[in-house]
């Protein structure tokens, strides 16, 4: 009686077992749609992310214009708004099996015509140096079998406008890689603060008097913001917010503040704006007129 049941058992569990893997991967397709909302929701830029079978149509590079807009500049810079016009680019390395969906601005209206090409060439430059890191990642997992993704990856990039005038540029890149398949997902903050005048990206450094001590009081200020947002993992933040260089390299001028960006081990990505008036005093007045009427 009981191996004459054995070929429904067999049905019964492929049938479970197909119900399961279509339960799961409707969880995961929703996941990622609920993250590509929120990307799409919080930033200017968003990708969509390509079904396996989009690897095997081989190597393609093309280029769409997705939408135009004329961005306000915030209060007090007193300089004409630029225009930027949100681009995405599209790659397919066939061989590594990824995909690259590379989102950026634009910018025009620079009184100078030459920034405009300067600006642009320098936000691609940084993205596509960026990139190179993520692929070769990609290439050392590809090397790894416990590490390979036989369904692919996806780098994608995204960004926020903070402050877009004549003389200073400051936008917030964002970059991930997906390995599919193998539930990892990277994350890099990527900050573009540019002057335009000088044609070079700004350090922290020069946004502050010489012998202001800012890095003591930059961190003293996000300690108080920390214990705000975090009060039960002050511990894991402290070899974050001693004051030293290194802790205070990934940041972007914003309209109300300094926004510091921090990948701490523990607590996850974590931003904190240092509003300006708290900085009163110690900002460099070369830079000061960026931020204050």
């Amino acid at each position: 009686m009981f191996l004459k049941k054995i070929p429904l058992l067999v049905v019964a569990f492929f049938v479970i077992a197909t119900l399961g893997a279509f339960v799961f991967w409707q969880c995961e397709a929703h996941l990622e749609q609920r993250d590509w909302q929120m990307y799409q929701h919080k930033d200017w830029g968003f990708s969509l992310i390509y079904p396996p079978f989009y690897y095997g149509i081989g190597n393609k590079i093309h280029e769409k214009i997705v939408s135009s807009f004329r961005f306000s500049s915030p209060s007090g810079t007193a300089r004409e708004n630029i225009f930027f016009t949100e681009k995405t680019k599209e790659y397919t390395n066939q061989h590594e099996n990824y995909t690259i969906t590379m989102t950026y601005p634009e910018l025009t209206n620079f009184s100078n015509s030459n920034a405009t090409e300067m600006v642009n060439r320098e936000i691609i430059t940084v993205l596509e140096d960026a990139i190179k890191n993520y692929e070769k990642v990609i290439n050392d997992w590809n090397n790894q079998a416990v590490l390979k993704s036989e369904k692919g990856y996806e780098i994608k990039t995204w960004f926020t406008p903070h402050i877009l005038t004549d003389s200073f540029v400051s936008i917030e890149f964002r970059m991930t890689l997906d390995s599919f398949g193998q539930f990892k997902t990277w994350r890099r903050f990527i900050p573009f603060v540019y002057d335009v005048g000088a044609g070079r990206q700004i350090l922290l450094e020069q946004f502050f008097r010489k012998g202001s001590q800012y890095q003591v009081i930059i961190s003293k200020l996000i300690a108080v913001e920390v214990e705000k947002i975090y009060p039960d993992a002050t511990k894991i933040f402290a070899s974050y917010l001693t004051p030293e260089e290194k802790n205070f390299q990934q940041f972007v001028p914003t309209e109300s503040g300094l926004l510091f960006h921090f990948d701490v081990f523990g607590a996850g990505s974590t931003q904190i704006t240092i509003p300006w008036k708290s900085l009163e005093g110690i900002l460099d007045p070369k830079r000061e007129h960026y931020f204050f009427e």
